[in-house]
């Protein structure tokens, strides 16, 4: 979900064969180099500023409810 967020690659998703335990060794041995791992954390954090503040799925609640209930309003006021 993040590279989506980024508009890039900036992690390996390892979903099903792709997640073997060697495989996920090589990624975690490259989060050991200080300056990529420094670089990944930079890039993450300007993407995770990106969704805002937190509560979005709070705010997508309230929006949703408003949107229904206006929806019902206007279906119970045609009968």
């Amino acid at each position: 979900m993040i590279n989506l967020i980024a508009g890039e690659r900036l992690v390996p998703e390892l979903m099903q064969k792709e997640l073997t335990g060697e495989r996920l060794a090589e990624e975690l041995k490259k989060l050991l180099d200080k300056k990529q791992n420094e670089a990944v954390q930079r890039r993450l954090k300007e993407a995770t500023k990106r969704l805002g503040e937190g509560g979005a799925s709070g705010r997508a609640a309230k929006v949703i409810l408003r949107t229904v209930r206006s929806w019902k309003e206007k279906n119970e006021s045609k009968e």
